[in-house]
Order: C-alpha cells, then structure tokens, then sequence
C-alpha cells in the first residue's frame, strides 16, 4: 500500500475518493478544493502596492511640511523653507500659489505633491485660489498625483484662539474643494494637536495614508 505522509497527500491522492470509504469520500472529494485553495484578499485600486517603490515624491505647504517628510516617503525639496522650497512657515494658500508660480521649472519626474496646508488660513475657504493652485501644480509637475493633508485646529491648538473655534464642517467645506480638482485628501487629519510642530502619534497615522496612496 502507497504510504500518504500528510492530509493534504490523502486529498491530493484521491484517497477519499476511493468508493470504498462511501459517502465519507464523496464528502472529501467536494471540499478539497475549497479547504485548500489559496484564498486572495482583494486589493483597493487606489492603493499602492507596498513592495513596489513610489515614484518621485515631494511635501509643500506650511510649517507642517516637515513632519509630513518626516512621516512619509515623500521629501522636501529643501529643508531650508522659502519659495524655491515651496514650503515656508507661516504661509496660508495664496502665498503657496505664489511660491508655485513662481517656480522655475517643470518637473515631469515628480510623481507625487503632498501639500500641507489650511491652518494658517484659518480654513478660510477661497474655491477660486485652490482651483488656481491645483491648477499650477499641474502645470509645474505634470506626472505629479495631488494629495493634501489636513492641518491642525480645535480645543487644544491654543496658539492660535481662532484655530480653537474652527468647527469640522468649516474644515470639511475647505478640503472639498480640492476634492472636486481631483486631489486626494488624506483621511486623517493633523487635527486637535497642542502644538502640530511637535511630532506626535497622529503622524505615524498619517505618513501611512500618505506612502499607500502615493503613485
């Protein structure tokens, strides 16, 4: 008699399905595919295959700029904030539209711009500038994908007592715009953070959303 060194051999070899065994083999005989085919877990399509590198990848915007390159797979283009940085401290988005503008080159090699930006704004929604922004980023990096990333505001960013009094509709009504441009926002935002410079667990959160969603 052939000896069988494991289950899977029993099923592999057709011992169940021996009609001596009876209805005992017809049942094995049914299930062995299902108990032993490998089984797929579906991937999103928006989600970027980890084991594949992301291409080129840069942050702009605010004084948060950092820790999001610090987070993430994307960089900054300097670590010295300015307008050739395309990063800057302090700024809200009609300076950032500036700095973009005034950019020198076109860059097709950038496949990702994560901008970090709002909170200094006060979310102060301006459709028209985040369309123009948008607009100039495609220009300046036209292989780039867009992502955006929500600043910090609510109870605790007591820096700033506007920031304190922002409601989450005010900060949903301000990143739908760039929705609508066909921008990604990350889910997660930097959000109610004592101080945002700091860099806290919320970052670890967000650098993952970040680096699966990058192109």
């Amino acid at each position: 008699m052939k000896k069988i060194k494991n289950f899977s051999q029993f099923l592999n070899e057709g011992f169940f399905d021996n009609p001596v065994l009876g209805k005992l083999g017809s049942i094995f005989s049914r299930t062995k595919d299902s108990l032993y085919t490998p089984q797929t877990t579906p991937v999103s399509n928006t989600l970027r295959d980890p084991l594949i590198p992301a291409g080129k990848s840069i942050v702009i915007g605010d004084s948060l700029s950092p820790n999001l390159a610090k987070c993430s797979e994307a960089d900054l283009i300097s670590s010295t904030g300015g307008a050739s940085s395309l990063w800057k401290g302090g700024i809200a988005i009609a300076v950032l539209l500036d700095f973009v503008k005034s950019y020198p080159k076109t860059d097709s090699t950038v496949k990702n711009v994560v901008i970090s930006i709002g909170t200094n704004g006060i979310f102060a929604r301006s459709t028209d500038t985040v369309n123009k922004l948008v607009d100039e980023l495609n220009k300046k990096f036209p292989s780039a994908k867009l992502l955006v990333v929500k600043g910090t505001y609510g109870p605790k960013a007591t820096w700033s007592a506007s920031l304190t009094k922002v409601s989450q509709s005010t900060v949903d009504n301000y990143y739908s715009d760039f929705t609508k441009k066909g921008v990604y926002v990350v889910p997660t935002a930097i959000g109610n953070q004592t101080n945002a410079h700091n860099y806290t667990d919320i970052y670890t959160t967000i650098g993952k959303e970040i680096d699966a969603n990058l192109a």
